[in-house]
Parts: structure tokens; sequence; C-alpha cells
């Protein structure tokens, strides 16, 4: 024999409250799907360039580039998916697990690397090429930092690397201690100023793809 469940009889003025209270939280949760739907997903890969070696997580260049898209009224979450010392084939092979939620992909493969273990410009660029086709047949738009957008001469500059204040890196070549070549958050701000406008596009047309 089942039991009997009492009906539980609410005050009208708690069961009312009780009732606002249940649509607020639907209505809540409904607004906020489609919200994080139109977000559009980027993804920067790259070397140390993107990781932002020896710099603060909220200096580097993808932090940089997220506050700065979203300064200008788009809903963004970026990425960091640098890797320091990477080579360019092993850059071109990672881009590829890049799932297929992403919107855009921001490539940045600086190069030195490859030269830096006996590698070629020609090869590095080879690969770029093979990453971004492969990404464009994906669906996914990408937008490559690369000459005269990205100045390899940046690294040789006091005010925009980490060299220019005081700190030293042994590249292990047999010079010893030089100058950090790495970018420093201003240098980061540089490329964030000249790639603003073009990622900023490619932005908006993905909002509108998502409608």
């Amino acid at each position: 024999m089942s039991a009997t469940v009492p009906h539980m009889h609410l005050p009208f003025g708690v069961a009312r409250r009780f009732g606002l209270a249940c649509a607020v939280a639907a209505s809540a949760a409904f607004a906020a799907a489609p919200a994080l739907a139109r977000t559009v997903k980027i993804v920067v890969i790259g070397d140390s360039n993107v990781a932002g070696t020896g710099v603060a997580s909220s200096e580097t260049y993808p932090a940089q580039l997220e506050a700065a898209l979203r300064a200008r009224g788009l809903d963004v979450s970026v990425s960091n998916q640098g890797i320091n010392g990477e080579v360019s084939g092993t850059t071109a092979g990672r881009s590829a697990s890049i799932g297929s939620d992403t919107d855009i992909v921001v490539y940045w493969q600086g190069c030195r690397n490859d030269e830096r273990w006996g590698g070629s410009m020609e090869a590095c660029r080879a690969n770029t090429a093979a990453a971004l086709t492969a990404l464009a047949a994906r669906g996914i738009a990408a937008y490559p930092i690369r000459p005269p957008v990205y100045d390899r001469s940046m690294h040789k500059s006091a005010a925009l690397t980490l060299g220019g204040r005081g700190k030293t890196i042994d590249y292990r070549d047999g010079r010893g201690p030089v100058p950090d070549g790495h970018l420093n958050g201003a240098g980061y701000a540089v490329l964030v100023k000249r790639t603003l406008e073009p990622i900023g596009k490619l932005v908006v047309a993905a909002q509108k793809k998502k409608g």
C-alpha cells in the first residue's frame, strides 16, 4: 500500500514570492545561455611571443588583446596557447588540435627558434602557411602575425624588451648572458595596437555568423 504524501499549503504571500523567485531564476538561466553562445572564442597560438616569457600574465599579448577587444564592447574569450622555445613544425602540429568551437585563431610564430636549432626561415614560413590553410579548411578564421606588423627588430629595442630593463638570458650558443630580447608589456602593447583593427573585424564577422 502506497503512502499518501500530505499536501503542503503555503501562505499566499510566501507562495507568491516563491513563484516569482523561480520565474526570475528560470529567466536568468534562459538569458545566460544565448549570451554565452555569442561569445567569440579566440585562440592565440605560437612560441614565447605568445606565451609571454618573463612578463606578468596580464601583460602578455593574449591578455592585452582580450582587454582591448572588450574595451571596444566586443564579447570575446581569448586563450593563450603559446609555448616558450617552440619551433614552427610543433606549433603547426598543435594547431590541428584546436577545438572546432574556436571562432578565430591568431597565429604568431616568430621563427627564431627554428633558426636557433638549425632550421630555416623558409621552412618556418612553409609550416605556418600549411597550418593556416588547414585552419581555413576547417572553417576557422585565422589571423597571422608576421612582417610588417611584427618587426623582428623590436627584439633589439631597449624600450620594448626585458633586456632594456636589465634582464639577461643565456641562449647556450657560446655568447654567455646577453640582454633578454623577449618583449616586455610595452612591446606587446605595440602589437595589440597594430593588430586590434583587423582582429576586431574578424570578431564582428564571427558575431554576425553566430546570429
